[in-house]
């Protein structure tokens, strides 16, 4: 049962001192005769999260100095024992920081929904189960140099590194796709398998070193901040060209091999291509 005194019976100490309360006997006693008044810090109002008390701690962050990434980064690593310090609290990153994990879930579920699109595609117009698997090997060795680039430049594994990664992706299959198509024109038309690679290689080799190198330095003054960093576009920019870089001569090197493989693999189970 919660009593509230009228406003203006209640907006000085005094007043609530002379309170009377009637005793057993019928008679008013003041409440400053049997009680006492602390003042004592209290709770305006009770948060609470997931039926949780908590204290929300906010604050905007200056892009110039340093990302809200690395913010939480530190603030993990000065506070990951605060539950042993302090049992029954604990730390929950929200805001910016929240929003940006469950983007990065969302994206990285898109991205395999993307990869299962294109194996379908690429499986039904070679009419193979095999050959998907070699245009797409490309795309996790374009990975290391992602990784790599990422290292040297001190940039943050981010949500917008994550879109740079898919739209890598893409241009990564896109070179192999042609590699492996005139690899399989030349063994249509006749041509060993090893002619064909050669010839292939050969063919293609200025294609996709050209496609490469505009790409990459179309993108090379945004990846080294030569006009300015921007916090969106450049882990995207840093994505694809170190992506790239790598990816161009895995692919002229990796492909034809991993094509030979699979190609003696399929022979050994009974068929004579793939």
């Amino acid at each position: 049962l919660r009593v509230i005194l009228r406003e203006e019976s209640r907006r000085d100490l005094e007043d609530l001192e002379e309170m009377r309360f009637r005793n057993r006997t019928g008679a008013l006693v003041p409440f400053g005769n049997f009680g006492r008044i602390e003042r004592k810090p209290g709770y305006t109002n009770i948060n609470r999260r997931d039926r949780k008390r908590a204290i929300t701690v906010s604050a905007n962050v200056d892009e110039d100095v340093i990302t809200s990434v690395e913010i939480n980064r530190l603030l993990r690593e000065r506070y990951q024992d605060l539950g042993k310090r302090y049992p029954g609290y604990a730390l929950r990153f929200s805001g910016e920081y929240e929003e940006t994990q469950e983007q990065v879930v969302a994206l990285t579920k898109a991205f395999g929904v993307a990869i299962l699109l294109i194996y379908a595609i690429l499986g039904s117009l070679f009419r193979s189960f095999a050959m998907p698997l070699v245009v797409m090997l490309a795309v996790p060795f374009s990975f290391i140099g992602v990784v790599v680039g990422f290292f040297v430049m001190g940039e943050p594994l981010g949500l917008m590194a994550v879109i740079g990664i898919i739209g890598l992706a893409g241009i990564v299959v896109n070179n192999s796709l042609i590699l492996v198509d005139f690899i399989n024109s030349g063994r249509e038309a006749g041509l060993p398998r090893r002619e064909a690679m050669l010839r292939a290689g050969r063919l293609r080799l200025r294609p996709v070193l050209l496609t490469s190198i505009t790409t990459i330095f179309g993108l090379l003054p945004l990846a080294i901040g030569l006009f300015g960093v921007s916090a969106f576009l450049t882990p995207i920019a840093v994505a694809i060209v170190w992506g790239l870089s790598f990816a161009t001569f895995l692919t002229l090197l990796l492909v034809p091999g991993l094509y030979a493989i699979v190609d003696d693999v399929a022979g050994w189970v009974g068929q004579a291509r793939f």
